[in-house]
Parts: C-alpha cells; structure tokens; sequence
C-alpha cells in the first residue's frame, strides 16, 4: 500500500493516542471487509513497523518472528488475522506483551479474550462493523480517483 488513505479516522486515532500514551494491547474485530486489514496497514507505514499477516506454522516460528523483531528494536507489532492462531501463540503474543505493544485484528472477537489473563492485559478492544455505502465510496475517490456506482451493486 503505497498510499495512506484516511478510513476509519476515529479509530485510528484513538489507536494512536493509545499506542502514544503507553504500551498496548489492542484487538480488532470485524467481518471481512470492515477495514480491519487497511488500519494496521495505515498503522504499520505510521510508525515504520511490518504488517504481518502470516498464518505462524506453530509458536515457535512466531516466537522466532517477534524475537527478531524486538532485536531489530521495534517497538511494536502488528499481527493481522490471529483468529487462525492457536492457544499457546496467542498465550505467546499475551506474555510478549509485557515488553511490547501489540495490534491484533480477526475476523470474530476470540473467546479467550474473555479469559481474566487476556482480558487485564487489553488496553482497547474495537469492533469494526461493515463499511458504509458512503465510506466506501469515499475510499474508493482517495484510492482510485473515481466515483462510485450503486450500479456495481446490482
């Protein structure tokens, strides 16, 4: 994504005061297409970090991704689509995130978040409901340069 286009401005501000004020832990949710995967992007070319939306073979591989990360002094990760992420990576991402900040998104807001370990290490938790017609069509004239028919939804 060559390009910042402004969508789901509130959120992303509110993601930065957080992410500005202290270390965090914060999780999207929302169906595809509710702009989950272009606010990490937005976050990721923001504060010079990768966006990472592999799908970690088991946690070792993902302990050795965010082990490298922090030697190379990043500060903060940003990991799309946990939701394919087993227990014991996520448990992995919970215990990185005593010495760094982390941006999750998925497609379902996960169950063990709802766990007391997960739930007082979360600083915000936002779910991102579809996108309306007006939001798309404003998406599409930053991104494209053209107007958006109603007619394409026929």
């Amino acid at each position: 994504m060559s390009k910042i286009i402004p969508f789901r401005e509130e959120i992303f501000h509110q993601i930065n005061q957080i992410l500005e004020s202290q270390k965090a832990f914060i999780f999207l949710w929302g169906k595809s297409g509710s702009g989950k995967s272009v606010l990490l992007q937005r976050l990721a070319k923001k504060y010079n970090v990768d966006f990472i939306n592999e799908n970690f073979k088991d946690q070792s591989f993902l302990k050795e991704k965010i082990e490298f990360l922090i030697s190379q002094g990043q500060s903060l990760i940003i990991l799309d689509e946990v939701g394919m992420y087993d227990y014991a990576m996520l448990e992995s991402i919970r215990i990185y995130s005593d010495s760094i900040s982390f941006v999750l998104s998925s497609h379902k807001k996960l169950n063990i978040l709802k766990k007391e370990h997960f739930k007082s290490r979360l600083s915000a938790c936002f779910k991102l409901k579809n996108i309306s017609l007006l939001e798309l069509d404003d998406y599409i004239k930053l991104k494209f340069g053209m107007n958006f028919s109603n007619k394409c939804l026929k």
